[in-house]
């Protein structure tokens, strides 16, 4: 017999009051499913409703907020034992009215950094995820021997304001990778971002990296998850079997590509249905540029993932 997953719609209800960006989160009831833990208030679609329109309801009735400005932050499928959803959640950045506990349940603002601390539903932690993750990935450009201006591009990248950088120099000897690496570690951490390492796990964690960015082979050789919570693990993906497979060893994120630029081209609604089922946040890659970022989260994305069009100074 087939199931028909049930529709939830939740909102990550956004604050950056004093500067510090915040979510809000609710209590569930001790009597309910996944009760007393933390979760992102919303609930069920009802017939007739669309998500949007779910989404407003639930929020005005959960926590007395009246939404006027969203957008789609992630949605994929989860199934626990006793039912599978189709889980939808919007990021909420304006509203009407004072966050309370509409239903007597505690609702708290928690700065972003600190959601992994609190006891949530296991659907929350692809959520947690996409929150905690910018919506462009740079990957850095080869060296190809020109170290000097490597830097320089670096530099430049980190001025435009990447947030999350893929360390990619497959033409340098393992000893001149590590040398870069260290140095650019200590260079993005200064400027407040973070970096992952195209290589080996334990390379990342030896060398004080964020995490890694695995290849699709080295992804598909993995049973679990190589690194512990708190550093990033990222992969390589071009299919949906591909992305199950890194849901299945927990990555924090994928790309999938190639979107364009080749004769296996995806194309936004090739990107929108393999990723629609991976419930991890998936940036798109292949030919990207800045200008390509809303359609990429109008197709299930968390953004965009590029060299070209994100690495080194505006072209």
């Amino acid at each position: 017999m087939v199931v028909t997953p049930m529709a939830v719609v939740a909102g990550a209800v956004l604050s950056a009051d004093e500067g510090v960006p915040k979510v809000l989160l609710a209590k569930r009831p001790a009597s309910a499913h996944q009760g007393g833990k933390w979760e992102f208030p919303g609930g069920k679609m009802t017939a007739g409703e669309s998500a949007p329109q779910t989404l407003v309801r639930e929020l005005e009735e959960e926590i007395g907020i009246r939404a006027k400005a969203w957008g789609r932050l992630i949605r994929f499928p989860y199934t626990y034992p006793e039912f599978t959803m189709d889980f939808d959640v919007f990021r909420v950045t304006s509203w009407d009215g004072t966050a309370r506990g509409c239903e007597g349940q505690e609702v708290r603002w928690v700065p972003l950094p600190e959601l992994g601390r609190w006891t949530t539903p296991p659907a929350s932690l692809p959520v947690i995820r996409a929150l905690q993750l910018p919506p462009q990935y740079a990957i850095s450009a080869d060296p190809a021997g020109d170290i000097g201006r490597w830097q320089d591009d670096l530099s430049a990248t980190l001025e435009r304001g990447a947030r999350l950088i893929q360390l990619r120099a497959h033409s340098l000897s393992s000893p001149a990778y590590e040398r870069l690496a260290q140095e650019s570690i200590e260079r993005v951490h200064a400027a407040g971002a973070r970096v992952v390492l195209n290589g080996e796990p334990e390379q990342a964690a030896r060398l004080g990296a964020d995490g890694v960015h695995l290849t699709s082979a080295r992804l598909q050789q993995l049973t679990a998850r190589p690194l512990p919570e708190g550093l990033l693990v990222g992969a390589s993906c071009h299919s949906p079997q591909e992305l199950g497979q890194a849901v299945r060893i927990d990555a924090d994120f994928a790309v999938l590509s190639p979107l364009r630029d080749s004769p296996q081209a995806l194309g936004w609604d090739g990107f929108a249905s393999a990723a629609a089922d991976a419930a991890l946040p998936v940036y798109a890659l292949g030919g990207m540029s800045p200008g390509d970022q809303d359609a990429a989260v109008e197709s299930g994305a968390q953004g965009i993932a590029a060299i070209r069009g994100l690495w080194g100074p505006i072209s």
